[in-house]
């Protein structure tokens, strides 16, 4: 549903359609983070699920999975979703 992006202006871009295609009712939440280093780096992953506030409806359940060599970027996961 969502593909892969890469770069804060895919996401910017991203957000700004996402939220108009949604009039911007849906709301997201983030749970259950870990992450786990590996002999590579790290790898961090967290269960989401998105709301639509205007049916009270959870309209989408997921998981994010980030796998890294640079434990820079899973710290900007971290701050990302927390």
């Amino acid at each position: 549903m969502f593909g892969n992006r890469k770069g804060p202006d895919a996401l910017a871009e991203f957000v700004r359609t996402f939220y108009k295609s949604n009039n911007g009712n849906v709301r997201h939440w983030n749970s259950q983070l870990v992450i786990t280093p590996t002999a590579e780096g790290a790898n961090g992953t967290t269960y989401f699920f998105l709301l639509d506030v205007s049916t009270r409806a959870i309209t989408t359940p997921g998981i994010y999975k980030c796998l890294t060599k640079d434990h820079r970027n899973l710290a900007a996961f971290h701050d990302a979703i927390c």
